[in-house]
C-alpha cells in the first residue's frame, strides 16, 4: 500500500486470490566521506547489518546517530553501540568509497508516528514518502523565533512574523536533518495516504490528502438495502448497484460493478451514507479540490461551467480498464482516482465507464443539486445540477460537515408609528451549528448589517417577532432579519419601512400624520378641515359643501364633537375638495394616485 489496480482478475463467480506486496524499495546515493540520511520504510529486521546490507563497506567506515555509533571491521562487520536503525532518526555515515544504499520495507504511515523534540539540537529522520515545504513539514511543533533546521548542505531559520527563511525550502525523503529548538515538542508529519475501516460493514477504504482536504480515494459502497432502477424517490433514500435489478443486498454485493464502482445513491441516501467522521462534501469543498488541481477562481465561481483545462485528467484513474477508450487526459496526478460509476435515473440510466458523477451537499436551484461530472472523452470537469431522485456516486470527505451561516427570512412590517414598528422573521435552517442570536437590523442605507441598529430576539430556529424602536418620524428605513451561528451571520430579504410624521394645519391648528411612500409624501389620515357644515340634504355642483357623516345640523363645534369626525374626518363635495387642502399640500391627480 499504496497500490493502483491495472487489471481485473477473475469475477465474482470464480474469484482469484490477489496477493499484493505493499513493500517498496528505497535507494539513496551515499558519497565518499560524510553523508546524512534517514530511512522511511520499516523492515522485519532493522539491524544495522540488514539495513546497510546493500553497501560494500571497507575497514574503518563509520556510522553514528545523535548518541551512539558503530564502525565497520573487515571480517567482523559493524561493531559498536549502534546495533539497529530507527526511522525516526537521522544518521551520519562516513565511507571511504561512494556507494548506494537500497533497502526494502513497508512505507511508514507518518501520521501515526511522532518524534520527540527536545530543547537544543535534535537529529531527526524524515518519514513521509514525498517532499514537503519546511513550514508544512514542521507545522506540528509550533516553531518559535530563531528555531533552526539544516540538512548536509543548506539551512533555514524561523522568524516570528515572517516564517521559515533560508536556502532550505523543502524537506525530502531519505535526507537527514538537524533541528535546533528552544522548547520541547512532538513532531508529526501528516500522512498523505492511508486507509480506514467503516465500522458499519467492515469495508476498507483508501484515503488521500489533497491540499488540506482528506478524500476517500475510491467510491463509497455502503449498501444497507438495494433497489431496482425503476424505484425512485425525491425524499426517501434509495441505494442502487448499476446493472443489478433485484432487491437482495448479498446478491448485489457479488456483482463486479459493486466491487469496482461502489453504490449509486439518490440525494436523500447520499446525505446519510458517509461513515462516522466523514461527510458528503459541499459544492464549496469541491471547488477547493478543483482549484488545488489548477482551476482558476473565475471558473470555480462560475454558476455552471465546463473547464477546458486538465482538472478532470488530474482526478481520473488512468488507463481504460474502468474508463472507456480513450479516457482523455487522465493522469491521476492528484491520487483522487475518480471512477466512472455511471448514473441511475427513473427506469434506467448510464452504464459504468462513461461518466464519473459525484453528489455534493449543496443545492443549485429548483432544477437540481450541484454535482461534479467527469467524462471519458474530455479533460474538463462539469459542475452540473441533477435531480435528487437520480443515482450518482459518492466520495466522502473527512471531518464533520462544515457549518454555514443560518438561513432566515424577514417578516413584513406592521404597527408602524412615528418612532416604532414591528417586524421579525423565521430561522429556516441553523446552517449546521447552533443559532446563538437572531433579530432584525435596520438602517437608513440599504442592506443593513449587525454594525447598524439591531434587535436581539432569542436563539435557535423558528419564528420570532422584533420591535424597532427609537426611529425618527417621516424617515425611510431598510430592514433585514438576521441569524448568527459559529460560521457567521445570515440575512433575510430586505423590507422598506417609512415611519409616520406630522404637520399642523395653520388654519385650525389640527395636527396630521404624514408618511413617505416611494417618492411621494401623503397625509396618513383623512382631512378634517371644517370651515362650515351642512346636513346631507343640502348640496351643490358649484358651491363648496362640507359634511360630517351622521351629523344633520349646521353647528361646526357640534359636528367636531362627534366620533365620526374624530375618526374619519370630513366629507367634501367636489368644489370643496378642490380648495380644502392646507398650504403646501394639494388634491392628488389621477396620475399621482396611479403612482
Amino acid at each position: 500500500y499504496p497500490f493502483e489496480s491495472n487489471s481485473i482478475l477473475g469475477d465474482a463467480r470464480d474469484p482469484v486470490p490477489l496477493h499484493i506486496d505493499t513493500r517498496i524499495t528505497i535507494s539513496k546515493r551515499l558519497s565518499s566521506g560524510w553523508s546524512w540520511f534517514s530511512v522511511n520504510v520499516e523492515g522485519s529486521d532493522m539491524s544495522i547489518a540488514t539495513v546497510l546490507g546493500s553497501l560494500n563497506p571497507t575497514d574503518g567506515d563509520y556510522i553514528k546517530n545523535q548518541t551512539v555509533s558503530a564502525t565497520y571491521h573487515n571480517g567482523t562487520g559493524w561493531f559498536g553501540e549502534l546495533t539497529s536503525m530507527d526511522t525516526k532518526e537521522m544518521y551520519k555515515i562516513k565511507l571511504h568509497n561512494a556507494d548506494t544504499l537500497t533497502f526494502v520495507g513497508f512505507p511508514i504511515d507518518s501520521g501515526n508516528f511522532s518524534i520527540d523534540i527536545n530543547n537544543g539540537w535534535n537529529w531527526i529522520g524524515y518519514l513521509p514518502q514525498a517532499p514537503k515545504t519546511v513550514a508544512e513539514a514542521l507545522s506540528s511543533i509550533v516553531p518559535v523565533d530563531r528555531d533552526y533546521i539544516k540538512d548536509q548542505i543548506v539551512s533555514s531559520a524561523y522568524y516570528d512574523g515572517a516564517g521559515w527563511f533560508g536556502e532550505m525550502s523543502n524537506m525530502e525523503p531519505l535526507d537527514g536533518y538537524m533541528l535546533k529548538t528552544s522548547h520541547v515538542a512532538k513532531l508529526t508529519f501528516a500522512s498523505k495516504l492511508g486507509s480506514f475501516t467503516d465500522s458499519r460493514d467492515g469495508n476498507l477504504y483508501r484515503w488521500i490528502m489533497i491540499g488540506n482536504q482528506t478524500w476517500m480515494a475510491e467510491n463509497l459502497n455502503f449498501l444497507p438495502v438495494v433497489s431496482p432502477s425503476a424505484t425512485h424517490s425525491y425524499t426517501d433514500p434509495n441505494f442502487y448497484v448499476n446493472g443489478y435489478e433485484g432487491s437482495i443486498v448479498d446478491d448485489a454485493k457479488e456483482t463486479l460493478n459493486y466491487a469496482t464502482y461502489g453504490t449509486l445513491y439518490n440525494l436523500p441516501a447520499a446525505m446519510v451514507a458517509c461513515p462516522a467522521g466523514w461527510h458528503l462534501p459541499t459544492d464549496a469543498e469541491w471547488k477547493i479540490l478543483d482549484m488545488n488541481q489548477g482551476m482558476s477562481q473565475v471558473d470555480a465561481d462560475a454558476p455552471d461551467w465546463r473547464n477546458t483545462g486538465s482538472v478532470a485528467g488530474k482526478l481520473k484513474e488512468t488507463g481504460t480498464i474502468h474508463w472507456l477508450t480513450p479516457n482523455v487526459g487522465a493522469t491521476n496526478s492528484s491520487g483522487f482516482t475518480a471512477l466512472p460509476g455511471g448514473r441511475y435515473s427513473f427506469g434506467g440510466g448510464d452504464s459504468p465507464g462513461r461518466d464519473g458523477l459525484f453528489w455534493s451537499d449543496s443545492e443549485g436551484d429548483p432544477s437540481g443539486t450541484w454535482a461534479r461530472a467527469m467524462n471519458w472523452s474530455v479533460v474538463g470537469v462539469n459542475r452540473r445540477r441533477y435531480n435528487s431522485d437520480e443515482g450518482l456516486s459518492v466520495r466522502c470527505l473527512k471531518g464533520a460537515m462544515p457549518s454555514v451561516a443560518p438561513t432566515v427570512t424577514t417578516a413584513e412590517m406592521s404597527s408602524i408609528t412615528e418612532t416604532s414598528a414591528v417586524s421579525g422573521g423565521e430561522v429556516v435552517s441553523d446552517g449546521g451549528a447552533e443559532v446563538t442570536a437572531r433579530g432584525v437590523c435596520w438602517s437608513v442605507s440599504p442592506e443593513p448589517t449587525l454594525a447598524d441598529n439591531k434587535s436581539v430576539d432569542g436563539t435557535g430556529i423558528g419564528s420570532f417577532t422584533s420591535s424597532l424602536t427609537l426611529l425618527t418620524a417621516g424617515i425611510t428605513y431598510y430592514v433585514r432579519a438576521y441569524a448568527t451561528n459559529s460560521a457567521g451571520t445570515g440575512y433575510g430579504g430586505q423590507k422598506v419601512l417609512t415611519t409616520t410624521g406630522t404637520f399642523t394645519d395653520t388654519r385650525d391648528g389640527k395636527e396630521y400624520k404624514k408618511i413617505t411612500i416611494g417618492t411621494q409624501v401623503w397625509m396618513a389620515e383623512n382631512l378634517a378641515f371644517l370651515p362650515a357644515v351642512s346636513p346631507p340634504v343640502d348640496g351643490s355642483e358649484i358651491d363648496p359643501y362640507y359634511y360630517v357623516y351622521g351629523y344633520e345640523g349646521s353647528n361646526v363645534s357640534d359636528a367636531k364633537a362627534t366620533a365620526n369626525y374624530d375618526t374619519y374626518g370630513v366629507l367634501y363635495n367636489w368644489p370643496a375638495a378642490l380648495t380644502a387642502c392646507p398650504a403646501g399640500w394639494h388634491l392628488p391627480t389621477d396620475a399621482e394616485w396611479t403612482t
